[in-house]
């Protein structure tokens, strides 16, 4: 037990044994979820910062093309992805109420008592057999 404790540098304490276990992100990794959401399209305000920074001149006539065919396509975007959650939604509901319900008849049509009524396996069984004879 000892020797588990002295590998992972909790008895005796060497924090330097510890901290290798974590690995520090490095600069590329800490900028990966930015461009990622600007890959992804999500923020305009992101990608418009993104074409100023990179174009020498903002307010020449290329720069603003290339600003609005991004916008363009962004919003194109947005329309498409809010339009497939739509149909995903409507997919998973119909989806929901595919499966048609149905009673079993347990026994012939009796008087109403209002008293509860319990039914055995074997019953339950036959009522399903002869559901499915009738299909």
């Amino acid at each position: 037990i000892l020797s588990s404790f002295r590998s992972t540098g909790i008895i005796p304490l060497y924090p330097e044994v510890v901290l290798k276990k974590f690995k520090k992100p490095t600069t590329e990794q800490e900028e990966s979820p930015h461009l990622e959401q600007i890959r992804d399209g999500s923020s305009w305000r992101q990608i418009h910062g993104l074409i100023m920074a990179v174009v020498k001149d903002p307010s020449s006539k290329e720069a603003k093309e290339l600003s609005t065919a991004f916008y363009s396509l962004q919003t194109q975007s947005e329309l498409r992805n809010h339009k497939n959650m739509g149909l995903r939604d409507a997919l998973e509901t119909k989806k929901k109420h595919k499966k048609k319900k149905y009673t079993l008849e347990l026994e012939g049509p009796r008087e109403n008592t209002g008293s509860a009524m319990f039914f055995t396996l074997s019953k339950v069984k036959e009522a399903q057999l002869i559901e499915r004879m009738k299909q």
